[in-house]
């Protein structure tokens, strides 16, 4: 690489790597080497708590929702 030559870090293809990585194309979450979408060493994303939190949350509200959508439709069937 030269110097001054443009890096571009395309996070799409972070943890992608088939020779890291196990079937990197299936989504599978509790696999290792840590997911590097939040960065790493001192670059890592300070909002990395609060994104984890904030996806929980919106994973649990949808399947709360869900749930009673399934509910309320089976109710309506009879």
């Amino acid at each position: 690489m030269a110097t001054g030559q443009t890096v571009l870090v395309v996070i799409a293809a972070a943890n992608r790597d088939p020779a890291v990585f196990d079937e990197p194309d299936q989504f599978r979450p509790g696999r290792g080497p840590a997911p590097l979408a939040f960065g790493y060493g001192a670059h890592y994303c300070l909002g990395a708590a609060l994104a984890r939190l904030e996806i929980t949350t919106a994973f649990q509200q949808f399947a709360r929702q869900a749930l009673a959508a399934i509910r309320d439709f089976a109710r309506a069937a009879g």
